[in-house]
């Protein structure tokens, strides 16, 4: 028995890997775009094709992203996203990472606060409750538990401080934002939408 690749011989696309007695017992599955060349072992059609001119197993190369796909007619990996999409995914990547940077530990003079979502929740919640004493008199102040699992005591200028730094930040991650994405509106060439990234 002798085991046989049966191929497309416009692409080279392996069809299937089959055992048979010869060459000949194919013949009812073979015509003018399929033909066969035999081989030592049953070939995996998903990591080899047929260069069509040497009769030779080709293996794929890497692909270079899990989105390209495969063209027969060069036999090259191929990006197959348009512009619009490689914008619409870069612009969903930048977002990720202005919510990450917002999100971020943020280091001040007392020590590094968590930030993110419920935290700045927290943070905006005390400086609102020792803005309130402040404003009654009553001056007070939060014991507040680090990123560390430090804790520390603050007043309602400290506090504030802590918060007005969260707010720049913020801010500062949106302004980023946008400015990134007006270069992702400007470019013209995928290439130039794969140059755009976050700064470090």
């Amino acid at each position: 028995m002798k085991i046989y690749a049966i191929y497309n011989k416009i692409t080279g696309q392996i069809i299937q890997s089959c055992q048979t007695i010869d060459y000949e017992s194919l013949a009812p599955i073979l015509n003018n775009n399929v033909d066969a060349i035999e081989c030592s072992t049953f070939i995996e059609s998903d990591k080899f094709y047929v260069d069509v001119n040497t009769n030779t197993f080709v293996e794929f190369p890497p692909k270079p992203a899990s989105y390209y796909t495969w063209d027969w007619s060069t036999h090259t990996w191929i990006d197959p996203r348009t512009l619009q999409q490689v914008k619409d995914e870069k612009w969903e990547q930048i977002k990720h990472d202005r919510d990450a940077a917002i999100a971020a530990p943020l280091s001040t003079s007392y020590g590094v606060f968590d930030a993110d979502a419920n935290s700045r929740a927290n943070i905006a919640n005390a400086v609102l409750y020792l803005q309130t004493l402040e404003q009654q008199g009553t001056p007070g102040t939060v014991d507040w538990t680090l990123a560390d699992n430090t804790t520390i005591t603050l007043n309602y200028q400290e506090m504030s401080t802590v918060g007005l730094l969260l707010g720049q930040r913020t801010n500062s991650a949106y302004d980023t934002a946008r400015a990134l994405r007006a270069q992702i509106d400007a470019a013209t060439t995928i290439a130039e939408v794969e140059a755009i990234h976050w700064p470090v």
